[in-house]
């Protein structure tokens, strides 16, 4: 059916208008003089039916309301009515118009926290920043002794957007975006640990599942700090777990996407639809452009961070909560579906906890 163009007149807009004007003129606001409406309350009942199309996920039918109403008198009644109006045009793709509403919200009057966590999330949707990724990958390596290393790819500094945005398929409440500086650069493990390489410095092998170049599992998060204090030790290099947010933006490496491989995951990553239910050899699947294979599932990698929801607003090198019970797991797994494999895809868990689904993956200063 051909859609009318914005000056034409609808049946349900001409219904709405009059029913809303009759109502105001019972109520004693029609114009004086002659009982018709006065710009005023046409422009009103614009706005009005504007918030409700838009909070009704009508984006089309909400943006054509403001912009009557706009056109009308050229300001707004209130930050709420341009923020409504900026998500209205971020859902029809006017990215740059929704930027627009955005920022001219943030520089004007009526500001309050929770609008301005609105305004916000349009403006990082809108626009969002893209981390610098270098054009070559640079590895460095540090020796474990028996032969056995551990190969790690360089992670320039830079800024990205935490977390999914509103219309990423399977996402979870507990990803909302936030922008995220890292202001310095570090390396990350090529390979989530191995079992030959947890041998070489625990001298134990805790896996239920057999394969020397499989990852490492059944280790608590106690497990993986004492094994990067050991490391450290050995080395003479500090070696730790990578924060929440050196995870997700090692991981992402630039990509915007649900996935680093876009939206499928079947060729980065490990699932329950293609693992034969068990972990497997690292370094099978596709690797990001950073060169950091199994980032997608095979297992869990525990993060240093306590779990918990993000903090609002602009962060800068963040180290998640400072109490709480909870350790953070990313990355998904070899038993997990495919959509708990998204880069964004987060929870806790008890650090003390044994599973044979969850490993790590060490993160070491660059000089």
């Amino acid at each position: 059916m051909r859609q009318p163009t914005i000056n034409e007149p609808r049946p349900w807009r001409l219904a709405l208008l009059a029913a809303a004007l009759a109502g105001l003129a019972c109520a004693g606001l029609s114009r004086a003089g002659d009982g018709g409406a006065s710009p005023a309350m046409v422009n009103r009942f614009n706005m009005v039916e504007g918030q409700k199309a838009e909070k009704n996920s009508d984006w089309a039918r909400a943006v054509e309301f403001f912009e009557l109403a706009l056109a009308a008198q050229d300001t707004w009644p209130g930050p709420e009515a341009r923020l409504s109006y900026a998500r209205a045009l971020l859902r029809t793709g006017r990215k740059a118009d929704a930027l627009r509403q955005a920022e001219a919200y943030l520089a004007g009057p009526g500001r309050t926290a929770a609008l301005d966590q609105e305004a916000e999330k349009v403006r990082l949707e809108a626009n969002p920043a893209r981390p610098a990724m270098p054009g070559a990958i640079e590895k460095v390596a540090l020796d474990l002794g028996d032969g056995v290393t551990m190969a790690f790819s360089v992670v320039p500094a830079g800024q990205f957007v935490m977390g999914s945005p509103l219309d990423e398929r399977d996402r979870n409440g507990n990803e909302t975006q936030h922008l995220v500086t890292l202001t310095r650069p570090f390396a990350m493990g090529i390979y989530p640990v191995t079992q030959i390489q947890y041998v070489a410095v625990m001298g134990d092998n805790p896996s239920r599942f057999a394969g020397m170049d499989n990852p490492v599992e059944m280790v608590t998060w106690d497990d993986a700090t004492a094994f990067c204090q050991k490391l450290s030790q050995q080395t003479g290099r500090k070696v730790r777990l990578p924060t929440e947010a050196e995870w997700e933006y090692a991981c992402r490496a630039g990509t915007e996407t649900p996935f680093y491989s876009g939206s499928s995951v079947d060729e980065a990553g490990w699932h329950t639809g293609n693992s034969r239910n068990r972990t497997q050899p690292v370094g099978e699947k596709k690797p990001n452009s950073l060169g950091l294979y199994d980032m997608h599932g095979n297992v869990l990698e525990w993060c240093w961070d306590r779990y918990g929801e993000y903090t609002a607003g602009k962060q800068i090198d963040p180290l998640g909560p400072s109490t709480g019970n909870d350790r953070v797991y990313r990355g998904g797994c070899w038993y997990f579906q495919p959509e708990q494999l998204r880069s964004a895809y987060r929870f806790g868990n008890n650090p003390t906890l044994l599973s044979n689904l969850a490993g790590f993956r060490l993160v070491r200063s660059v000089n």
